[in-house]
């Protein structure tokens, strides 16, 4: 049957999306199962497919990890007896273990945690440990906002319910070496041995480069060179892939027929070493892809059966969904699978137009055909690069033209300074020497493209709707002769971009602001009605808010305003001094013994940002709304210019009405008392997030009133605010506990959709 796997594999991931989506238990998803094979007599086999998708969609519901467990107990943040068994020690630092439960109060459980070990000094475990302890698994506590990465779940779909800490003392081994007997005694010896021979002859990010290159290693490399490869376009050379495995391939049919290996044993030989590469490696999705599609064509060649590379990859895919579902959200499987299906529908019709020209031999096989491979590949991962990162390398193909060949060599050298290293070092050290100045000039290159600033390409996180026109765009140039794919194409492609443009005429005017998760302080990102940007204070120093106005396109911010000069406040501007131009940004005062503060002040200035000074009663036009401040007046800046006041008095109080809608941002204004017998009566009040009662009181509802309450930097409220919401019969929405919330205000409504895209509808505003 023509398109078989496509369609198996089709509907495989169509019955993973729709269990995500929509909540069907497994008893009902077995009676539709049951119906449509009964179909599958009446309907030429069609509804079998169905069958698949549902069967695909029980798989999921087997496989995934129910969160809920473990909280319906009350086992989070709570003292349990838990046993453990380590089944991954850690690369570089010496106490973050991963453990799988095998109990948990003497009672059996299943799932995984991250073990820390307190204050150790050395290793203190090895794979295979059974272990016990007396403590809580704390919930990971990872920040969640729109367009960003969620690592709570991210952990969760890999089966990780939180973290266990706890000291060396507290420890107590019960067996050890009770792991996976070719484990223990095979994979983990080789992984050592990789890990020592590397870390004998490198250092630095020489080495990091190496671990990642051979073993698809980047726990230890540090931040910058992650992002100094991502930058430059050639991320993907420390991930295993086709690449390393047609290298060990290569390398094995050399060597093989030398010492008279040939026929079926050469085959079976090839295979096992794959399958301990793979182990080694942990049978990562583009690893493991590799594996299947180098397995099945040396099938193909041993049993002289021609070989499809696309099905090869259909195949892959379809082993690895049924394997582990959970594997459809991973960026690495969607990346390898895209990348290797674009480079074998691509390449080969790119190629035959140069492949009849005059033009030299050596040019054409060393120059323009990687060029069309890398060209191919970035085709197939652009959409989804942009989707999770927000940006791509304009300059990618030239960088994958001088890097990857280098990396070919890299990859055999680091291969063959492993094996002499076993009974000849000094030879291996030779050759780790060349391998040195290969992996200096991928770091040099990689760094060289990175600086180019002006060629990353950053449009923001595109719609799903549009990387589907995307996609289908390139398929209607590959696929142009298909009269009946042409047609469906054309018409899925107008009706996709007709409802684009469409949705964007039609989209009314109205006030969005996004509360951000950041862990401490404050960061409010607004979109104002007349499409101006606004940012009220940035949290402390860290790259969320940095990372959502780039998911957003954002490259200029109108408007911003630093409520008063504490680090969890101000200290996320210093993020965005580089890639985000700030027009004009409202302080409260100049003013402050934080060196950090002054000199942010100062670089806001030498950009050309326009710096406006708080003033009671000033108003500030040019949003498209109502927007006047209310703290503070020149009394208030003089008495905290001599010492006597606070720094969190000094917050600006802005007060924003838009449709008869208000809201409040006092900043972390202690004494409501500064704005006692003021108009700041607001529908929305942002609750000053520290921990002193005099901010959260009963003055301050008073004067206020609220009838929300926005509550940041605190996961645990105050058992005293806690009270007063409900005393003065106050909706609170917490964005520590959870995530990320958008306010938007429209007509006739106010939507409140928290991050898990739970929404709270307010139908016709009174005020």
């Amino acid at each position: 049957m023509r398109y078989l796997a496509l369609k198996a594999l089709i509907a495989i991931v169509s019955g993973i999306v729709l269990i995500q989506h929509i909540k069907i238990s497994n008893l009902y998803l077995l009676g539709l199962i049951t119906i449509a094979l009964v179909l599958g007599f009446f309907t030429k086999g069609y509804s079998l497919y169905f069958a698949l998708t549902l069967s695909s969609a029980i798989n999921f519901n087997q496989q995934k990890i129910l969160h809920s467990t473990i909280e319906r107990f009350s086992l989070f943040n709570t003292p349990i007896k838990i046993k453990l068994q380590i089944i991954e020690e850690p690369i570089e630092s010496n106490n973050r273990y991963s453990a799988k439960i095998l109990t948990i109060n003497n009672s059996s459980f299943s799932g995984k945690v991250f073990l820390f070990i307190k204050h150790a000094d050395n290793k203190v475990l090895s794979y295979g440990d059974i272990i016990e302890c007396t403590s809580p698994i704390v919930p990971f506590d990872f920040t969640r906002n729109p367009n960003l990465v969620d690592y709570n779940q991210y952990y969760h779909k890999q089966g990780y319910l939180g973290n266990v800490f706890v000291t060396q003392s507290e420890l107590k081994i019960l067996k050890t070496k009770q792991g996976n007997r070719f484990m223990q005694y095979l994979i983990i010896p080789l992984r050592h041995y990789f890990f020592k021979t590397i870390d004998n002859f490198f250092d630095g990010n020489e080495k990091d480069l190496l671990l990642g290159l051979l073993l698809g290693e980047k726990r230890g490399m540090s931040k910058s060179m992650k992002e100094t490869f991502a930058d430059a376009g050639v991320a993907h050379i420390l991930a295993v892939s086709g690449l390393h495995v047609a290298i060990l391939i290569g390398v094995m049919l050399l060597l093989l027929p030398i010492i008279r290996i040939r026929g079926v044993w050469q085959l079976i030989i090839i295979i096992i070493v794959i399958i301990l590469y793979l182990s080694i490696v942990g049978f990562k999705a583009s690893a493991f892809r590799a594996g299947l599609m180098a397995l099945f064509a040396s099938l193909g060649w041993f049993i002289e059966r021609r070989y499809f590379p696309i099905n090869g990859v259909f195949v892959s895919a379809i082993i690895i969904l049924l394997i582990s579902p959970q594997a459809l959200t991973e960026i690495s499987f969607q990346l390898s699978f895209l990348a290797v299906t674009a480079i074998i529908l691509i390449t080969d019709k790119i190629y035959k137009l140069f492949k009849e020209t005059k033009m030299n031999d050596f040019i054409k096989r060393y120059i323009i055909l990687p060029s069309i491979v890398s060209f191919s590949a970035s085709i197939g991962t652009a959409p989804i690069i942009l989707y999770y990162f927000f940006r791509y390398p304009a300059l990618v193909v030239f960088a994958n033209l001088l890097i990857v060949p280098l990396v070919g060599l890299a990859i055999p050298l680091g291969f063959i300074v492993t094996f002499f290293n076993l009974f000849f070092k000094p030879l291996a050290g030779i050759y780790a020497n060349t391998l040195w100045l290969l992996l200096k000039l991928i770091i040099l290159i990689s760094e060289h493209f990175a600086r180019l600033s002006w060629q990353m390409i950053r449009l923001g996180r595109p719609s799903i709707l549009s990387i589907i026109i995307f996609y289908l765009i390139v398929s209607l140039i590959l696929f142009w002769q298909n009269k009946r794919f042409r047609k469906i194409s054309l018409a899925l492609i107008l009706i996709g971009i007709n409802f684009s443009i469409w949705q964007y005429v039609f989209q009314p005017k109205h006030l969005s602001i996004t509360f951000l998760d950041i862990k401490q302080g404050d960061a409010v990102f607004l979109e104002l009605p007349n499409k101006r940007k606004m940012l009220i204070d940035a949290g402390e120093e860290n790259d969320v808010v940095l990372q959502f106005l780039n998911s957003k396109g954002i490259r200029s911010i109108d408007l911003a305003v630093i409520t008063h000069p504490h680090l969890d406040h101000y200290g996320g501007f210093r993020n965005l001094l580089e890639d985000i131009k700030i027009l004009n940004v409202i302080i409260s005062t100049d003013v402050s013994k934080d060196t950090l503060y002054i000199n942010l002040i100062e670089n806001l200035k030498q950009k050309g940002t326009n710096i406006l000074y708080a003033e009671r009663g000033q108003l500030i036009n040019g949003l498209g709304l109502k927007a006047e401040i209310f703290s503070p007046n020149a009394e208030i800046k003089r008495i905290y210019n001599l010492n006597a006041l606070n720094i969190n008095d000094i917050s600006v109080v802005l007060r924003l009405e838009y449709n008869n809608t208000s809201l409040l941002f006092p900043g972390d204004l202690d004494d409501a008392e500064f704005i006692a017998g003021l108009p700041v009566q607001s529908k929305i009040l942002k609750s000053p997030h520290h921990g002193s009662k005099k901010a959260n009181s009963p003055l301050l509802f008073e004067v206020v009133k609220p009838e929300y309450i926005i509550i940041m930097g605190k996961k645990k409220v105050d058992s005293d605010l806690t009270e007063l919401i409900g005393q003065y019969k106050i909706k609170p929405f917490n964005i520590r506990s959870d995530g990320a919330l958008i306010v938007n205000i429209k007509k006739s409504e106010i939507i409140f959709k928290r991050f898990n895209g739970q929404k709270y509808f307010i139908k016709d505003i009174p005020y």
